[in-house]
């Protein structure tokens, strides 16, 4: 009856280790489930339960036998405990390395966040204070002003965020959606990154529909 225990799918794997065994001078070790229980809940409350074995198995001369090799014994051990721990270590081991691989990402993301106001910052500080600032109309000293106004808000903004996260994690964190404007929020990313796209010799060209709704 220990065949018709034999979880179905590992039944060619315990069939082979057994003829394996039957043919060779040296012990054949194999992995299985092994349905265990009575396979229906009865009063005692046991019911069919799949448990992990491993089965040692060699070949042994049997006394009156017309050909050698005909015999071969089994040890067999429970070993679902022993399962379970790999399986929380592969569980374990998968959730460090999708951490590690989000960290990543995260990092890039912030890194990014936070190298484009900076850019804007310093470039639009660069022309304020260089040699030549005097040429530059005050109409552009107020336009490069509130850049560099703007950019260091995005700055205050990213940190921010990054201190919502800390909130998260520890349950302590509001969520409040607020509308906003599609047009100004899209009207400030090209203002943001218009001065490095000069240097790089990119021509930005702004199409944004007038009367976005919120």
């Amino acid at each position: 009856g220990l065949f018709a225990r034999v979880h179905v799918s590992d039944r060619p794997a315990f069939v082979k280790a057994i003829s394996d065994a039957a043919q060779s001078d040296r012990p054949v070790a194999v992995q299985f489930r092994l349905q265990a229980g009575t396979g229906e809940v009865g009063a005692s409350g046991e019911d069919a339960r799949l448990l992990w074995v491993e089965m040692r198995a060699h070949r042994i001369e049997v006394p009156g036998a017309r050909r050698r090799g005909s015999g071969v014994v089994a040890v067999t051990r429970d070993i679902t405990g022993h399962k379970r721990h790999e399986e929380d270590l592969e569980a374990a081991r998968t959730r460090a390395e999708r951490a590690d691989e989000l960290k990543g990402r995260f990092l890039a993301t912030v890194s990014h966040e936070l190298r484009t106001p900076l850019n804007a910052v310093i470039g639009f500080s660069e022309i304020l204070s260089g040699e030549h600032a005097e040429l530059v109309e005050v109409g552009q000293r107020r336009e490069y002003a509130k850049l560099i106004h703007d950019s260091g808000r995005h700055l205050l903004e990213v940190v921010n965020t990054l201190l919502d996260m800390s909130k998260i994690e520890t349950g302590n964190f509001d969520f409040s959606p607020e509308p906003f404007d599609a047009g100004a929020l899209a009207a400030g990313c090209c203002d943001m990154i218009q001065l490095r796209a000069k240097h790089a010799g990119v021509t930005l060209i702004r199409q944004i529909a007038p009367g976005l709704p919120e």
